[in-house]
């Protein structure tokens, strides 16, 4: 039971550090991750366990220049999910200019997490009908749903 939850936490692991950038000279950052889903077996052990659903939000997107300053996107949002085969989420307006490292924040900060989900466009990554991770009455958002 110990090694399974250890490859589930590895696999989780992968998700998460598989996340990479492109930047264009276009203004636009596409973020695209990559699942990889690499399960070692030992004679006794079961069929590998299979992931079915992984959907989870992203947000707050910040690049880091060759100074080591750091640019901020405001209200920058991402839904992904493996069934859907959404992968990717752009960011556009950013300085055609290189950067040196990436960072986000998987799920959203306290405040959007609080806030009227009602309030993001129909298209929008945290409109609860795109997402489906959005507790509905008991408000807040599921970040990450393995």
């Amino acid at each position: 039971m110990i090694a399974q939850r250890f490859r589930w936490l590895v696999l989780l692991a992968a998700i998460v550090l598989a996340g990479t950038a492109d930047v264009a000279r276009s203004g636009t950052v596409r973020l695209e991750f990559r699942i990889v889903e690499t399960f070692a077996r030992s004679t006794n052990d079961p069929a590998p366990p299979e992931l079915t659903r992984l959907d989870w939000l992203v947000s707050g997107l910040a690049l880091q220049r060759k100074d080591g300053s750091w640019t901020e996107g405001r209200d920058w949002f991402g839904y992904l999910s493996k069934a859907e085969g959404r992968f990717q989420v752009d960011a556009d307006g950013v300085p055609p200019e290189d950067f040196q490292a990436i960072r986000f924040r998987v799920g959203v900060d306290a405040a959007v997490d609080k806030a009227d989900p009602a309030q993001w466009p129909a298209d929008h990554a945290l409109n609860p009908t795109v997402n489906h991770l959005h507790w509905g009455w008991q408000g807040g958002y599921v970040f990450m749903a393995i």
